[in-house]
């Protein structure tokens, strides 16, 4: 996905305004995986079932996010969900499913449902075929795979030791730690890449070290269930503040009894500043700092938390966040302090409103008087202090959609 910034390089004498925009997002329905779900309806066969199919003796084990996912269905629709997710992790041609429970008309919603569930699913291909009775009601599926069960089981078992290895990693840590790092280690190992072998799945993300969005939100799923952390995936649109709307996948966390919002995707910084420099912008946001640029989809079979803390927000975490009755000049100062303080370049910080962010930005860094603000603040810190930092330029990353502003200092 695009992203709504806009990047400015800035000295007391030049001030060059650039394009911001990182990469583009695949679009869900291009997956393997869901497109054989979300676009297959012209693709399957509908036969009636002569004989009545086998009830599986299958018990489908929940974790603490499973039991979230699955929470809103009713005990026959769950047995078939199992059915479905064992069938698929074990390469069966032909899954038999209880009768009388999943309408043929919804079957692309239960399907879409099961493999946003299923972090671990890469294998599907774009065709399946289903098998229903004389009430409409699905009996079976027949799947197509894009691997063998010998091949795809070698990686799953290669994707579950890296995962492994990563949260022995994050043992000692809280939490919070635990999701930062993960989202850290994703944003430094994974590029963001459409042609890559397995851009859509997990395996992508942690083994070959190239994927999309669903590539990323699953392995950040598998990571944090990995470590007790209940995380969910998320299917919806995002849109990058143009009209240009595109289906995207994300991920929700529970943390300290709250739910809150992670996209690793729209955090990754690659084109923006240097190597060095990690994005926060969407970690731990709640419904409302996410919704101006992210809407979930309706799935009969999926429901979504409510996330309305912002108490594990990083910026709020980290004090980065300016209130609407702060003194603005004050909170910069001393951010800008913080930062010089821990050898960081990066200033950052979110302003709590939209009228705040404009007062700010036109305050500060406003290109009409050479951004004469924000290089006062840097100057008066710097010499207070003694800092080894340029105050003759720096550069600016500023986000509306957020309300968050990045500056990038030149440390001597």
């Amino acid at each position: 996905m695009p992203f709504p910034y806009k990047i400015v390089c800035l000295s007391t004498a030049v001030v060059i305004s650039l394009s911001g925009c990182l990469f583009e997002g695949m679009p869900i329905g291009m997956n393997s995986d869901i497109n054989s779900i979300t676009t297959s309806v012209s693709q399957t066969t509908t036969t009636k079932a002569k004989t009545p199919a086998p009830k599986a003796t299958h018990i489908y084990s929940t974790n603490d996010t499973l039991g979230f996912y699955t929470a809103s269905l009713s005990a026959d629709e769950k047995k078939v969900f199992g059915e479905v997710y064992k069938g698929i992790m074990n390469y069966q041609k032909r899954i038999n499913v209880t009768h009388s429970v999943i309408p043929s008309d919804n079957i692309d919603e239960f399907l879409t449902f099961v493999t946003s569930v299923g972090s671990d699913i890469h294998q599907l291909s774009e065709n399946y075929g289903l098998y229903a009775d004389d009430n409409g009601f699905v009996t079976a599926l027949d799947m197509e795979y894009t691997r063998n069960s010998e091949v795809g089981k070698k990686e799953l078992a290669k994707l579950k030791t890296k995962i492994n290895i990563i949260s022995k990693k994050v043992q000692p840590l809280s939490d919070y730690d635990k999701l930062k790092f993960f989202h850290d280690y994703i944003l430094r190992f994974c590029s963001y890449s459409v042609n890559a072998p397995n851009p859509y799945s997990a395996y992508g993300c942690l083994v070959d070290g190239k994927a999309v969005c669903e590539g990323y939100s699953k392995a950040f799923a598998m990571l944090c269930q990995s470590s007790g952390i209940p995380c969910i995936n998320v299917i919806g649109n995002a849109n990058d503040g143009s009209s240009k709307t595109e289906a995207h996948m994300w991920n929700m966390v529970k943390l300290d009894g709250n739910w809150y919002h992670i996209d690793v995707t729209w955090d990754d910084p690659k084109g923006i500043f240097g190597s060095d420099y990690l994005k926060y912008d969407y970690f731990n946001v709640s419904d409302e700092m996410i919704k101006s640029d992210h809407q979930a989809t309706k799935n009969m079979y999926m429901n979504y938390p409510v996330a309305n803390s912002i108490r594990q927000n990083y910026y709020v975490k980290q004090g980065l966040f300016l209130k609407d009755n702060a003194d603005s000049k004050a909170f910069i100062s001393n951010t800008i302090k913080k930062s010089l303080d821990s050898s960081d370049r990066y200033v950052r910080f979110r302003c709590q409103s939209d009228k705040k962010y404009s007062s700010v930005t036109q305050e500060f860094f406003n290109s009409d008087n050479n951004n004469e603000g924000f290089f006062d603040l840097l100057c008066n810190t710097v010499d207070k202090y003694g800092y080894a930092a340029s105050t003759a330029e720096y550069s600016l990353v500023e986000n509306p959609e957020t309300r968050i502003i990045t500056i990038q200092l030149e440390l001597e």
